[in-house]
C-alpha cells in the first residue's frame, strides 16, 4: 500500500512542478502549448509502440478491448446529451471531462505493482479503444456540436485522421499484433526512453494549464458527477461477475477508477480551447482516483 502512495505522490508532484513553473514565469507563456504538441505528436506514439509490440490478441485481450469500447460509448453518449445546445467552451469541457481514461500514464504504472504481465497487456488493449475515441471520435463530435463550425465531411475526418500521428500509430500496431509481427527488441529498447518520458511531460504540462477558479465550474461538477456514476456502475458490473472477465476481472475493475486522460487539456488546446476548466476537471478527478485506486488495489490484491 505504501508503494502505491509513493508512486501516486510522484504524479501529484509532477503536476505541482508544472503549476509552479507557470506561476513563477520560469518558462514563456506558450510553453504549455509547445509541451502539449511534443507530448501528443512525438512521445505518445512511442508509448503505444512499446506497449503493444508483440502482444497476441487472444479472447481475453479482445474482451478488454470491447469493455473499453462499451464503457466509452456510454460515457460519450452522456457527454453528447449534456453538451447539446451548449456554448463551444462548455462542449469542450464536457467532451473532455466525461469520456476517457488515463491508462498509459496512470492505470498501467499502478497495475504493474500488483498485476501479471497478461493483466497489464489487457489494460493496453483497453487503451486502444480509448485512443480511438480520444483522437478521432471526440474531436469530431466537438467539431459537429460547436456553434458556427462548418459542416463535417467524411473526407475531412479521413484527412484529419491521416495527420493524427498517435491514432495512426495505434492502428498500425494493432494490425501488427493481428498479423503476429513484432518489432525487434533492440528497436523497442531504443524507443523506451521516449515512451517513459511521456508521463512526466504530460503531467508537467497539465500543471502549467491548471488554474484555481474562483468557484467550481458548473460544467465540471456535472461532468465529474456523471462520469463517476457511469464508471462506478461499470466497476460494480465487473465486481459482481456479470461481465465474464475471468482472470482479468480485477484489472478491469481497477481501470474504471483511472482518471481522465492527462492529455485532455493538451488535446483541447491544440483544437483552439484556451480555458483552464478542463485542466481543473482533470486535476480534481485525479485526486479522487489516487485515493480510490489505492483503496481498491489494497482490497483486491
Amino acid at each position: 500500500m505504501i508503494s502505491v502512495w509513493i508512486k501516486t505522490a510522484g504524479i501529484i508532484f509532477a503536476i505541482a512542478i508544472g503549476y509552479v513553473i507557470k506561476r513563477t514565469g520560469f518558462l514563456p507563456e506558450n510553453s504549455a502549448k509547445i509541451l502539449s504538441k511534443l507530448m501528443i505528436n512525438v512521445l505518445l506514439p512511442f508509448v503505444y509502440i512499446c506497449n503493444l509490440n508483440g502482444n497476441t490478441l487472444s479472447g481475453g485481450m479482445l474482451s478488454a478491448f470491447f469493455w473499453g469500447l462499451g464503457v466509452n460509448i456510454v460515457l460519450t453518449i452522456a457527454a453528447v446529451i449534456l453538451s447539446h445546445g451548449k456554448p463551444k467552451d462548455s462542449v469542450f469541457v464536457l467532451q473532455y471531462c466525461v469520456p476517457g481514461f488515463n491508462v498509459s500514464g496512470f492505470a498501467i504504472p499502478v497495475a504493474q505493482l500488483f498485476c501479471s504481465d497478461r493483466e497489464v497487456a489487457a489494460l493496453i488493449m483497453f487503451n486502444v479503444s480509448i485512443t480511438f475515441f480520444f483522437f478521432i471520435v471526440t474531436p469530431t463530435l466537438i467539431h459537429l456540436m460547436s456553434p458556427g463550425e462548418k459542416r463535417v465531411r467524411l473526407k475531412d475526418i479521413a484527412n484529419d485522421l491521416s495527420h493524427n500521428i498517435p491514432a495512426m500509430v495505434s492502428v498500425i500496431m494493432v494490425l501488427l499484433c493481428l498479423l503476429h509481427i513484432a518489432l525487434p527488441e533492440p528497436v523497442i529498447t531504443a524507443f523506451r526512453p521516449l515512451a517513459n518520458a511521456n508521463s512526466a511531460i504530460a503531467l508537467i504540462s497539465l500543471g502549467m494549464l491548471f488554474e484555481f477558479p474562483k468557484s467550481f465550474p458548473k460544467e465540471n461538477i456535472i461532468a465529474l458527477s456523471v462520469r463517476l456514476l457511469i464508471t462506478l456502475s461499470a466497476a460494480a458490473l465487473a465486481w459482481s461477475g456479470i461481465m465474464p472477465f475471468g482472470e482479468l476481472k480485477n484489472v478491469m475493475i481497477i481501470v474504471m477508477l483511472a482518471p481522465i486522460p492527462s492529455a485532455s487539456p493538451a488535446m483541447a488546446l491544440t483544437q483552439g480551447y484556451e480555458g483552464s476548466h478542463i485542466a481543473f476537471g482533470v486535476s480534481a478527478n485525479l485526486l479522487y482516483s489516487v485515493v480510490a485506486m489505492t483503496i481498491v488495489c489494497g482490497m483486491l490484491f
